[in-house]
């Protein structure tokens, strides 16, 4: 799905997030940052923060290598244990390269601001290698687009793709091929990895559905293989917690239905395509079993209404739902 090509607006003076302590790579901070965007009517605010973060902030630090896909493969098996709710993998796809942020907690649904502070933040942290003039080929967000997307245009001076299988800042070849060098040197080789918290089941699942969902229905095969395990054993460690491939697909579907019909720009086709759904019609059918309304009327009805915080209206609107006959 192709971004939208937006003038630049005016930015606004960063300010940084104070979350009472908590670690900007918690989901308690993820709420209150997107909490903080909402309240001072700041849809940039990730991207600011992003731009504002000082050096080594937010990822962990460079060490010399012989080139910039050894120090990006270093800085992944090092930021596992600084950012331990996602997984940074670099993939080259024909003449570029890939460096995708993949969330292993698909329990935290929304998380924009998050989503474009780490990447703001990331392709800062490489413009310390390749140079402040250096800029990405392309840059993919999963979440939907925003209603403007000229700051995140303006931020990364590239195409800002949407709606997308994952986060991920796109290099070029011969960008991949730079020397890291004037940092510090890496010891003992590999550093070992401090101990990961434990991420339910049920997360890891809903996370890879949410990331398959841009390409259709997920599919137990595929989710399965992304966590490493048989579909078999898949399913049956889900029943051991009395938990449902399908059951979890549609658990998914329902809270981002909710999440895309509050954001009125968008239209009903394009949230029916990023649930999966190959027909608008399809989508309208599984909206009357789920709330007793199709889409247009639940966006008309509590998702519509203007001057009431968006988390109290996806709250309600389930229950209010079915009241619309």
């Amino acid at each position: 799905m192709e971004a939208k090509r937006c003038p630049v607006p005016v930015r606004t003076r960063p300010v940084l997030l104070k979350t009472g302590g908590a670690s900007i790579d918690s989901p308690a901070a993820w709420r209150a940052l997107e909490d903080r965007a909402r309240r001072e009517y700041r849809p940039t605010l990730g991207l600011e923060i992003g731009e504002a973060a000082g050096d080594d902030e937010h990822f962990p630090p460079w060490t010399n290598a012989a080139s910039l896909r050894m120090g990006l493969e270093e800085l992944a098996r090092s930021a596992a244990a600084r950012r331990p709710w996602e997984a940074l993998s670099l993939h080259r796809e024909e003449d570029v390269w890939a460096l995708r942020r993949r969330f292993l907690d698909g329990r935290a649904l929304r998380r924009r601001q998050e989503s474009e502070l780490a990447l703001t933040a990331l392709k800062r942290h490489l413009q310390r290698v390749l140079g402040s003039g250096w800029r990405p080929v392309e840059i993919h967000f999963q979440h939907a687009r925003p209603t403007n997307c000229g700051a995140h245009e303006a931020t990364f001076n590239c195409p800002v793709l949407f709606g997308q299988q994952s986060d991920a800042i796109y290099l070029g070849a011969r960008a991949i091929g730079t020397p890291v060098k004037g940092f510090s040197e890496a010891r003992g080789g590999r550093r070992p990895l401090q101990s990961r918290p434990v991420l339910s089941l049920k997360g890891r699942v809903m996370a890879e559905i949410r990331a398959e969902l841009s390409a259709g229905y997920p599919k137990l095969e595929d989710v399965a293989e992304a966590l490493g395990t048989s579909p078999w054993t898949l399913q049956r460690r889900l029943a051991k917690q009395g938990a449902v491939f399908s059951e979890l697909v549609d658990e998914t579907r329902r809270e981002l239905t909710l999440i895309y019909l509050a954001e009125q720009h968008l239209g009903l086709s394009e949230v029916a395509e990023m649930l999966g759904y190959s027909e608008l019609s399809a989508f309208s059918r599984v909206c009357r079993r789920w709330f007793g309304a199709p889409p247009s009327r639940l966006r008309d009805g509590p998702l519509g209404q203007a001057g009431q915080g968006q988390e109290k209206l996806i709250e309600t609107a389930s229950t209010e739902a079915s009241e619309w006959t």
